[in-house]
C-alpha cells in the first residue's frame, strides 16, 4: 500500500512538472519576441525586445545579422581584442542583402577600417546622414579618444536600429503631451512653427548595441539638419521597469532630452555630430 502510494505521488508530480515544462515552451512559440536572433543576453535581461525584427523581410534579416556579428567582432564592448579582420568580412557580407545606399555608404566604411583613413570614415558619415532612413539601420561612431583605441585600433560604438511596426500608441502620447512641445524652428528654419521637435524623429527599437548603456533617443545633426529616433522600445522598458503609465512617461524623459541639447542645435554647425541621450538612473 506504501509502495503503490509513493509511486501515484512520484506519477503526480512527473505529470505536473512535464505540464508546466509544455506550457512554459507553448508560450514562448506564442511569443516571437523571445525568437528574436541577435539579441545579446544584456539585453535579454533587461527584457528589452525588438519584435520588429520578425516584421522584416528575410533579406532585411540576414543583412541586421551580419550587421549584428560584425558588431559582436569588433565592437568596443567585447572584452576580448576586437577583431578588426572578421569585423570587415561580417560588413561585406552584410553589404550583399543591403539596400543599395546603405551597401555604397558601408562600402566607405569598410574602407576606413581597412586602410585607416579617416576620409572614408568621414565620407561613410556624410553619405548615411544624407541617406532616407532605411527599415534597418545602423550607426557607427568613433569615440576619440586614443586611451581607448586597442592594439592601435581606434575603438568605436555602434547600434542596430530596427524601424518600429507598431509606434502609434507610444509616439502619439509623446506629441500630445504639451510639455514635450518644442519649436521645431530651433532646429529647422524650413519647418512650420507649430511643429513638435518630436515630429522631426522616427520610431525605431534597439536591437542591439556595444555600448552598455541603453539610449532613450539618438540625433545627429548637420547643419540646421536632423536626423532622428526614438527608440519605443527602450522607453517602454524603463517605463515599466519604473512601474509608469506611458501618459506620464515625461517625468524620466524631459529632464534628459529637451534641455539643453536641442535649443543647441542651431549654434553646432559644420560637420555631422551626434548625440545619445540614455537613460541615468537617479
Amino acid at each position: 500500500m506504501k509502495i503503490k502510494s509513493t509511486l501515484t505521488l512520484t506519477l503526480t508530480i512527473f505529470v505536473i512538472l512535464t505540464s508546466c515544462s509544455r506550457q512554459q515552451r507553448e508560450q514562448t512559440d506564442r511569443n516571437p519576441r523571445v525568437r528574436v536572433p541577435g539579441k545579446t543576453a544584456d539585453l535579454a535581461r533587461r527584457q528589452l525586445f525588438c519584435d520588429g525584427f520578425e516584421a522584416l523581410p528575410l533579406q532585411s534579416k540576414r543583412y541586421a545579422y551580419h550587421l549584428y556579428r560584425a558588431c559582436k567582432a569588433g565592437g568596443a564592448a567585447v572584452k576580448d581584442q576586437p577583431s578588426t579582420e572578421a569585423m570587415i568580412d561580417e560588413l561585406e557580407q552584410a553589404i550583399s542583402f543591403a539596400p543599395t545606399e546603405a551597401s555604397s555608404y558601408l562600402m566607405k566604411l569598410v574602407k576606413y577600417l581597412q586602410t585607416d583613413d579617416k576620409g572614408f570614415y568621414n565620407a561613410y558619415r556624410r553619405l548615411w546622414f544624407e541617406a532616407e532612413s532605411r527599415p534597418v539601420e545602423f550607426i557607427f561612431t568613433l569615440t576619440g579618444a586614443e586611451d581607448d583605441s586597442v592594439d592601435g585600433k581606434p575603438a568605436f560604438e555602434a547600434m542596430i536600429l530596427i524601424e518600429d511596426p507598431h509606434p502609434d500608441e507610444l509616439i502619439d502620447t509623446l506629441v500630445n503631451d504639451t510639455s514635450w512641445s518644442l519649436d521645431a524652428q530651433l532646429i529647422d528654419d524650413n519647418h512650420d512653427p507649430g511643429k513638435t521637435i518630436l515630429s522631426l524623429f522616427k520610431a525605431y527599437q534597439l536591437l542591439y548595441a556595444t555600448d552598455s548603456r541603453l539610449p532613450m533617443f539618438r540625433y545627429l545633426w548637420k547643419a540646421n539638419r536632423v536626423k532622428g529616433f526614438i527608440l519605443t522600445n527602450v522607453i517602454e522598458t524603463y517605463t515599466r521597469e519604473a512601474g509608469a503609465r506611458l501618459a506620464s512617461i515625461n517625468i524620466n524623459l524631459r529632464w534628459s532630452f529637451i534641455m539643453p541639447e536641442l535649443k543647441l542645435l542651431r549654434n553646432r554647425m559644420g560637420g555631422v555630430k551626434d548625440v545619445v541621450v540614455s537613460y541615468k538612473k537617479r
